[in-house]
């Protein structure tokens, strides 16, 4: 649907894309995503046409896209801007209807009943069907992008693009703007090219992802290939944390504040802040712990400041150990609490909770172990050396066991 060969285009001498490459095919919504001033508006001039390649292509169903007449080319592409400003007062309807003209024939381009058909179904899935009688200078800025989102949509074009095409949007009509367009990639197959600023957003939403930096771009990926931990600081500048979904491959991104993760935190007194009282043993911290737990109703990960578990009523009701940045506390029923001052990756979580699994396993001889197993870490301070807090976990967990056993628990 979209073949762009070797593109470079700019400011008079001055290139601001510099030979891009990359296809978008039917029913494909292709993000553009990379910092300010790298290239991603002047690209999209280049493929709508607005602006002539100083070298390279851009193929629109096989058409160089200047060998379109501007007509012609509004029948099979729509463009829907990040601001549009209107100089003159027209309603809502009448907005959305200019969206047809391409198809009009006559000298005064009147709509006929398929138009009004059109213009009717494209203000209903923009949401703005209600306002139709009403001036768009009259609307907030999100409720006129959703007016010129229907313009675009009662083009019924073959391909749509958008240049960051929520920014003016809450929430809720980010999300409406977005299935929309996915929708319609998905059952008209639509080819949908979008400038993003959001990258969660465009993660979520799009099938494929091209990232710019600098007039350059990327080769095409998918998001989860795309959107890495060390693609992103290094296009971006900024250090961000990707987190992996249960229900997708797709990150989610997130920064981090300059504090978020200090190097030089100070190490979190798990062993003072564990209270027993009666026959429950608490722990409670300022800072929220990662989790992770083999709990029957837990959910995967979590954050909490608190854990809790039951135990007898002596003093010597469960044992807990520290060795070097690990705390091991047990309870009844041999549940273990790994407590962890420091940062954790995903897969240090997984494998501590293994390493205590099997170790609680191996010292127990065949002894069933009903308690859970909780890994929390603080998440702030150094990363652990992975390798040796697994055997100080192992080491720790057996020795947890031995006491445990030893005092009767």
């Amino acid at each position: 649907m979209i073949e762009v060969n070797s593109l470079s285009g700019g400011y008079g001498e001055r290139l601001i894309v510099k030979d891009v490459s990359f296809t978008a095919e039917k029913g494909e919504f292709l993000g553009i995503l990379g910092p300010n001033g790298s290239g991603k508006t002047t690209l999209m001039k280049l493929l709508t046409g607005m602006m002539a390649p100083e070298k390279g292509d851009v193929l629109l169903c096989g058409r160089p896209v200047g060998a379109y007449k501007p007509r012609e080319l509004a029948k099979i592409m729509a463009v829907l801007p990040q601001q549009t400003e209107q100089a003159f007062t027209f309603t809502v309807k009448e907005t959305v209807s200019f969206g047809r003209y391409p198809f009009q024939k006559g000298l005064f381009r009147q709509t006929n009943q398929k138009d009004e058909e059109i213009v009717q179904e494209a203000m209903e899935m923009a949401g703005i069907a209600q306002y139709a009688h009403q001036s768009v200078r009259h609307l907030s800025g999100g409720e006129r992008q959703r007016v010129y989102l229907a313009q675009a949509l009662a083009q019924q074009p073959d391909i749509l693009c958008l240049d960051e095409p929520t920014t003016f949007l809450d929430l809720k009509y980010q999300k409406g703007l977005l299935d929309i367009v996915k929708r319609l990639t998905r059952e008209k197959g639509l080819t949908a090219v979008s400038i993003f600023h959001d990258l969660n957003a465009a993660s979520q939403y799009c099938d494929h992802l091209l990232m710019m930096k600098e007039g350059c771009a990327y080769p095409k990926q998918t998001p989860e290939q795309a959107l890495t931990k060390q693609k992103i600081e290094d296009i971006y500048g900024t250090n961000v944390s990707a987190v992996h979904q249960e229900t997708s491959p797709k990150p989610l991104i997130t920064l981090v504040s300059e504090d978020g993760n200090q190097k030089g935190a100070e190490p979190v007194p798990f062993s003072s802040l564990i209270n027993k009282s009666g026959n429950t043993v608490t722990l409670h911290t300022d800072q929220p712990l990662r989790i992770l737990s083999t709990a029957a109703d837990g959910s995967g990960f979590s954050w909490s400041r608190r854990l809790m578990s039951t135990c007898g009523e002596k003093e010597s009701d469960y044992v807990c150990l520290t060795f070097d940045s690990v705390c091991i506390a047990m309870t009844a029923h041999h549940s273990l609490w790994v407590l962890i001052s420091g940062s954790l990756s995903d897969q240090a979580f997984a494998r501590f909770l293994m390493a205590a699994s099997e170790a609680r396993a191996q010292a127990l001889c065949g002894k069933q172990a009903k308690g859970d197993i909780v890994i929390a870490a603080s998440q702030t301070g150094h990363e652990l050396d992975v390798s040796h807090a697994e055997q100080v976990i192992r080491r720790g967990v057996r020795q947890c066991v031995k006491e445990a056993e030893e005092g009767g628990m």
